[in-house]
């Protein structure tokens, strides 16, 4: 047997089920809660992860804990922890081993996920596939076979159509972004992540389990499911960073950003109908110019195309200038005053699905 492996994983059985275990109890966040909160989940006494244990969880635990004769305080102490774990004959994690990790690793070499050969040991190079593939899969990315994992690998029809996910596609800067995609909407998407102090290193243009798992992280602090798919609930939270729960703001924000098919990053300005320079008050399409409206250059954004612009809201193209050319815009307000104040900015905008 190798030691190595052998110490690892006496050592990550001592440390699970040390009396050291502090108590996870209403009120708690975190790991610790996220984990709970899992096993609850598989055995049908919960329904999801969010890490944060309150009301739904406690009585969750309660029941758990009067199915198993166990004292029914709702505190998941060492002993229900130990009782939780017992009973999730599935479940695999770092520092497993044997035939179970044998067939886990197989069906990732499958799927692409896992390059090598099954050796029956679930180290680092195992839980980063296993994180892939429930990215991928709209699962839990926590790098644990639970049950609901371990169903999903062992579904014959999922298996016979599931796809092959070296290389997940390319995405384009605005797409939603899932695991094995690459491209520059990942690299913009690891730049703004970077840049929000979630993922280390440089921007690789690749999606994969470190991008993934800060995407989970994002996701948290935000108050999202972190399901590690960059989507359009996602980008609204990066786009309005400074909410950092899901309070009245946040959700007004989430609410008003629409499903987009791209952005572009664009030079804009501002004018209004009662500029003194204005020859007129009509856009180029014959409409009046108002607020909600934008002028363009067609060939880079269609006029009748309509966009969603941070901090002002959704815009109709029907409008053009002897000056928008290429990527700029014009973006019009009810006043003058509006108008100066925007000034000139560098902006993201969104282009909308219809």
């Amino acid at each position: 047997m190798n030691l190595k492996k052998y110490f690892l994983t006496a050592l990550g059985f001592f440390i699970l089920n040390s009396t050291a275990y502090a108590d996870v109890q209403f009120g708690d966040s975190g790991a610790e809660v996220e984990e709970l909160q899992r096993l609850l989940t598989e055995k049908n006494y919960l329904d999801g992860v969010d890490g944060v244990f309150g009301e739904l969880t406690e009585q969750a635990l309660k029941n758990f804990q009067r199915d198993n004769n166990l004292i029914m305080d709702g505190i998941c102490g060492a002993e229900t922890l130990n009782k939780l774990r017992a009973t999730s004959e599935n479940i695999l994690q770092f520092g497993s081993m044997g035939n179970k990790v044998t067939e886990l690793q197989n069906i990732l070499i499958q799927l692409n996920h896992l390059e090598g050969d099954a050796d029956g040991y679930f180290g680092a190079a195992t839980e980063t596939a296993l994180k892939n593939f429930q990215a991928a899969n709209n699962l839990i990315v926590d790098g644990i076979c639970g049950e609901m994992t371990f169903n999903l690998l062992n579904n014959a029809e999922f298996l016979e159509t599931a796809t092959i996910t070296g290389d997940g596609g390319v995405a384009e800067i605005g797409d939603i972004i899932k695991s094995g995609m690459h491209g520059e909407g990942v690299v913009h998407l690891q730049e703004i992540l970077i840049n929000r102090g979630f993922l280390d290193g440089d921007a690789d243009g690749w999606c994969g389990a470190a991008t993934v798992a800060a995407i989970c992280d994002f996701q948290r602090s935000a108050g999202l499911p972190a399901d590690g798919v960059c989507g359009i609930s996602t980008y609204a939270a990066l786009e309005n960073s400074q909410y950092a729960t899901r309070d009245t703001s946040w959700q007004r924000a989430v609410e008003a950003f629409p499903k987009f098919s791209k952005t572009i990053f664009v030079e804009a300005t501002a004018y209004s109908a009662d500029d003194p320079s204005a020859n007129s008050h009509y856009t180029a399409s014959g409409t009046l110019i108002r607020r909600g409206i934008i002028a363009v250059d067609p060939n880079v954004i269609p006029l009748g195309t309509r966009v969603y612009i941070p901090d002002y809201g959704e815009a109709v193209a029907e409008d053009t200038g002897s000056a928008i050319k290429g990527n700029k815009i014009d973006i019009a307000f009810d006043t003058l005053e509006e108008a100066m104040q925007f000034g000139r900015q560098n902006l993201q905008i969104y282009i909308i699905s219809d």
